[in-house]
């Protein structure tokens, strides 16, 4: 890849050979005491200093936050737990730092004194209500600033809506649920500010933020911003990874000016409607409805899907792309091929139920329960589908995918991420100071994700980091005793 001796500029996306993508994940778990009950003071126990350091994971750390030696963040959000990758280059190396995860968590776990199971799911369901609580799974996306804006990315909704092939499905009273984030999405499509992104029903589709109001994450003078796509449910490595990379694929054609046609095509699939069509999709285990497009034809998801995979295609055959998101590009070919053969009943589900998250569960609890038990949400297709997506110990979901799905990301990688950052990006640089507990002659005082403080004495100096420079920086201003 160009650019790889130094910090990788915003202009680099636009030449025939864009770099790889900076890519992140966070993913909100389900902690959970043994009798199911839950547990208020989790974070006491998991995130302790004891804990952390009988694990074997270095950490700064606080009392109720962590970042980890793997360039990771770790804190509470609201209830639940919140797992934040570390940046990492490309849709494979995202998704096996986000299930790295799990295995962090498991390493907590077991040094704890409380014997926690721990969900990594879409979703919880009351099974007396059948109301629906949705967890937060959310793909972060590196993009340049230029592109941070709504009317840009919208194209990008007839995609995120429609993605049959990257969710991980639910149990619920109203019906199997192939979408659970789909219960969530309100009036705000995608949006450049924060607000309303946690209301039930009003959470947007994405959120776009160029660095100029992204301090949190990108400094401004670097000139990268980030594509927040909220749609997501966690579901297998395979499907985690084919709503990343399609993803990627397509925010190419929006910066890429070689891909103008293929721009104006994708601009053409715009839904009419794509909170409406989310929604409905969700629900549609059959593949059967169709939807209006702005331009008031009407095409089914997989329809759409179909074409996008086309200019996916076309994306790998003019630029000089990664080599994870040429074979992302091959495999959503194949996939809507496969759900053809489902949707015209010419096969059943199975067939692609070692890699889609939703098809899997449904097939499992279907054989186990029967279809009608998971259809109309019964207590045990509830109770089982819950227990599919427990991460510690290893549910049946966790187990099935291990040995069905395809071993595309080696294990070996996933396991390296629970220690170490990926070598591309500031994680790194992060990575190094966390381990060191600073410099030979400075103490860590402050970590966040572009910047590092360090103190000595009553003078404190920022670190800024740079998104793709995995080496450790100079020092920055001087701040004083005020820190």
């Amino acid at each position: 890849m160009a650019y790889k001796h130094e910090p990788t500029p915003p202009e680099a996306f636009l030449t025939p050979e864009p770099p790889e993508r900076i890519i992140g994940i966070e993913t909100e778990y389900d902690v959970r005491r043994p009798d199911g009950s839950f547990d208020g003071g989790w974070q006491r126990s998991l995130l302790a200093k004891n804990v952390l350091s009988h694990s074997g994971l270095v950490a700064f750390s606080s009392d109720n936050n962590a970042w980890l030696s793997n360039g990771s963040y770790i804190y509470p959000d609201a209830s639940h737990l919140e797992y934040c990758t570390p940046e990492s280059l490309g849709p494979a190396e995202s998704v096996a730092a986000a299930h790295a995860g799990n295995l962090v968590l498991q390493r907590l776990v077991q040094v704890s004194s409380n014997s926690y199971k721990i969900f990594r799911r879409s979703a919880t369901v009351d099974a007396q209500t059948g109301d629906i609580v949705t967890k937060g799974y959310h793909l972060n996306l590196g993009t340049p600033d230029a592109f941070c804006d709504p009317t840009i990315v919208m194209p990008l909704e007839s995609h995120l809506a429609t993605q049959l092939y990257a969710w991980g499905g639910l149990v619920t009273k109203r019906g199997y649920c192939i979408s659970p984030k789909a219960v969530d999405i309100g009036e705000h499509i995608t949006t450049i500010t924060l607000a309303n992104r946690t209301g039930q029903g009003k959470k947007p589709f994405g959120i776009i933020r160029p660095s100029k109001n992204d301090a949190d994450t990108n400094v401004r003078n670097f000139g990268y911003g980030r594509f927040e796509d909220r749609t997501k449910t966690p579901s297998t490595k395979w499907s985690d990874f084919m709503g990343a990379v399609t993803t990627s694929i397509l925010m190419r054609v929006i910066e890429n000016p070689a891909l103008l046609p293929e721009r104006k095509q994708l601009q053409s699939l715009q839904l009419s409607n794509s909170v409406r069509t989310l929604r409905e999709v969700a629900f549609d285990v059959p593949m059967s409805k169709t939807f209006a497009l702005a331009d008031g034809r009407t095409m089914s998801a997989l329809d759409i899907q179909e074409a996008l995979a086309g200019i996916g295609m076309a994306a790998t055959e003019k630029l000089s792309l990664p080599a994870d998101e040429i074979y992302g590009a091959r495999q959503w070919q194949k996939i809507i091929g496969e759900l053809r053969q489902v949707q015209r009943g010419e096969a059943s589900l199975s067939i692609v139920a070692d890699r889609v998250g939703w098809a899997g569960k449904y097939t499992y609890l279907s054989r186990k329960l029967g279809q009608a038990a998971v259809e109309v949400g019964s207590f045990d297709a509830l109770r089982y589908c819950l227990t599919w997506d427990m991460v510690v110990p290893t549910g049946a979901g966790q187990l099935y995918d291990d040995k069905k799905g395809p071993d595309f990301i080696p294990e070996e990688v996933i396991q390296r991420l629970t220690t170490e950052a990926p070598k591309g990006t500031r994680a790194n640089a992060r990575a190094e100071y966390i381990k060191q507990g600073g410099t030979a002659a400075s103490e860590l005082n402050f970590v966040g994700w572009p910047y590092i403080f360090l103190c000595q004495g009553e003078d404190v100096r920022k670190v800024t980091l740079h998104p793709y420079d995995s080496r450790r920086p100079k020092l920055g201003r001087r701040y004083g005793h005020k820190w």
